[in-house]
């Protein structure tokens, strides 16, 4: 959450780049919520956040496509995945 607005998913660089990530279904997002999910995509852009959405729609039929934007932001704003030395998470 930042401020009172909701995020799906939040990620952060090591410089601060901010990334929100939507992850929008269209029983929760009907057409008559566009106008409200576009003021707050412009409150986050305001406040210094990048914004990517990905829908339900595009996700499951093809998730690599739907995720392609997302990776190609991470890239150009430089944040990469940290190496962790948490065993759990070890492969």
């Amino acid at each position: 959450m930042v401020g009172k607005l909701e995020i799906d998913l939040v990620v952060t660089g090591e410089n601060g780049e901010k990334l929100a990530i939507e992850c929008d279904g269209e029983p929760f997002h009907p057409p008559e919520k566009l106008s409200e999910d576009l003021a707050r995509q412009r409150i986050l852009q305001n406040w210094g956040w990048i914004f990517e959405g990905i829908r339900g729609s595009a996700f499951y039929p093809d998730k690599a496509s739907a995720m392609a934007p997302v990776f190609t932001t991470l890239e150009r704003l430089k944040i990469y995945p940290r190496e962790t030395s948490d065993p759990d998470h070890s492969h």
